[in-house]
């Protein structure tokens, strides 16, 4: 089902956003770091996506991590840390997956690029990691991308395995790291919408929002009879949220209480707005930016399911 999925947003991100074809190579995943990786201190390693001139919508990737000590070790997941991640610069502007870091030997992510991008330099996200022993770190990443063609078609990006050296390195200049964030999520725009044929025609929220620098972690939503002052929104783990995802169904009356949405990034900053009431109770009304979210979601639903039934049919021809 993921990749019918993957299919549907490859065929409307066509439709909604037109763009040229090209061939080329095969894709792949690359890493950079931002300096000597050092024995014991957090280094940036950079994921970058090469397209290899085909515009692609769509992604899915691993990155396998595994150690070689310069003495004999056995495996453990203590051979390195990964600190933090940060995506608020990536070209993925909405993740399925999102990467975390406690699995110190496997990231996996997912995630749309809007409007399909081609790019030999693409940023995916930044790992922090900090090496426990000196000898080699290496990244082996794999994955695949949608084509941003009217099929959407799949195409496994090449095997990319990169090693980096772990060592002291005397008189190496440490590289300068991100600062830790401290900027809340910023830009938040979250709207009510209805409509028969999403969600049994029950009220729903789509939520626009943005962080420059550790990236948005979670979306919570809080449907209440009473009106709380912002700090106790931000601060307050006793009030009843709920964890959701980006489009997600109410459980009140769109009309009734207090709505309020609290995004939360990577580094555990929180903003707060109370939901606007509804605008629209159809996806042909009206002309804002989430209106054309839930066409392109409408869209997305109807071209998945011709997918899964054409897949269907073609099975049963068979047989």
């Amino acid at each position: 089902m993921e990749k019918f999925s993957f299919l549907a947003v490859a065929v409307v991100g066509l439709l909604i956003f037109p763009a040229g074809l090209a061939f080329a190579a095969s894709a792949q995943l690359t890493a950079t770091s931002t300096g000597p990786v050092i024995l014991g201190q957090e280094v940036a390693i950079e994921l970058f996506l090469d397209t290899a001139g085909k515009a692609v919508n769509a992604l899915s990737g691993e990155v396998k991590i595994s150690f070689s000590g310069d003495i004999e070790l056995q495996a453990s997941s203590d051979d390195v840390t990964i600190s933090r991640i940060h995506d608020g610069d990536s070209i993925v502007g909405a993740w399925l997956v999102k990467a975390k870091s406690d699995d110190t030997r496997r990231v996996n992510f997912s995630g749309i690029i809007p409007g399909g991008v081609t790019t030999a330099h693409g940023k995916i996200m930044t790992l922090y990691v900090v090496p426990r022993y000196s000898g080699v770190l290496r990244l082996t990443m794999t994955g695949t991308t949608f084509e941003h063609t009217l099929l959407g078609e799949a195409e496994q990006l090449s095997s990319n395995e990169i090693a980096f050296p772990v060592g002291v390195f005397t008189g190496a200049e440490t590289p300068a790291l991100a600062p830790e964030d401290i900027t809340p999520p910023q830009d938040i725009r979250a709207v009510i919408y209805q409509s028969e044929g999403m969600f049994d025609g029950q009220p729903f929220i789509i939520i626009h929002a943005k962080d420059a620098e550790s990236g948005i972690a979670t979306y919570e939503l809080l449907e209440t009879g009473e009106r709380y002052p912002d700090e106790t929104l931000k601060n307050d783990r006793g009030l009843t949220w709920r964890l959701i995802d980006n489009l997600a169904p109410l459980v009140s009356s769109a009309n009734s209480g207090y709505i309020y949405v609290r995004v939360t990034d990577r580094e555990g900053n929180a903003s707060v707005v109370e939901v606007n009431r509804p605008v629209q109770l159809s996806p042909e009304n009206g002309q804002s930016l989430f209106n054309k979210w839930l066409i392109s979601f409408i869209l997305i639903v109807a071209a998945g399911l011709f997918l899964l039934l054409w897949g269907r049919k073609r099975k049963r021809h068979a047989q």
